[in-house]
C-alpha cells in the first residue's frame, strides 16, 4: 500500500492495473480510497468474472477500462497505450 502512503508531491504512476480480487483490499475498494485522497490515476480493472454490479461500481468510481480474464498481452498493452497517450 505504498501508493496510499506517498506524499502528494511524489511521482505517481501513469496508470494502475488492479484486480477486483486482491489480498487485504479489493481493487474497487482501493480505487475508492484513492479517490477519497484525490489521487486521480487512470485505472485498468481486471477480473475473471465481471458482473453487472462490478461494472456499475467501476463506472461510479471513474474506472474507464475493464478487462475480463483471460485476455491477451496485446489487448492489455493496447489499453495501457490508450490510457497514457
Amino acid at each position: 500500500m505504498v501508493l496510499l502512503e506517498t506524499k502528494k508531491s511524489a511521482q505517481k504512476p501513469d496508470c494502475l492495473i488492479l484486480d477486483v480480487h486482491m489480498p487485504h483490499m479489493s481493487g474497487l475498494d482501493l480505487v475508492e480510497t484513492l479517490n477519497a485522497k484525490a489521487c486521480k490515476i487512470p485505472i485498468i480493472l481486471i477480473s475473471g468474472n465481471i458482473d453487472v454490479a462490478t461494472c456499475a461500481r467501476a463506472k461510479q468510481l471513474g474506472i474507464s477500462r475493464l478487462l475480463e480474464k483471460p485476455f491477451s498481452d496485446e489487448l492489455l498493452f493496447e489499453n495501457i497505450r490508450k490510457m497514457i497517450g
